[in-house]
């Protein structure tokens, strides 16, 4: 993801309950490639995501952020 898509993603509007998701700020072929590293699938699943409902962690303000592992892919 650019600078700008990061940005975007501190200013997002497509929220389920106040949850921002990979899903509607990746590209399809992106959120593919992120689910056969398998570090980011590990991640994932031990936190309980899905195909297609992938969550940003959040701080404590509740602001999206990408975790290490995300950063790192």
């Amino acid at each position: 993801m650019a600078s700008d898509d990061l940005d975007h993603v501190n200013r997002a509007s497509s929220t389920t309950a106040g949850w921002t998701y990979w899903d509607s700020k990746a590209s399809a072929d992106d959120m593919e490639e992120l689910w056969k590293n398998p570090e980011v699938l590990k991640e994932w699943t031990k936190s309980g995501e899905r195909k297609g409902r992938v969550r940003f962690s959040q701080d404590p303000e509740k602001r999206p952020y990408l975790s290490r592992v995300e950063v790192k892919v």
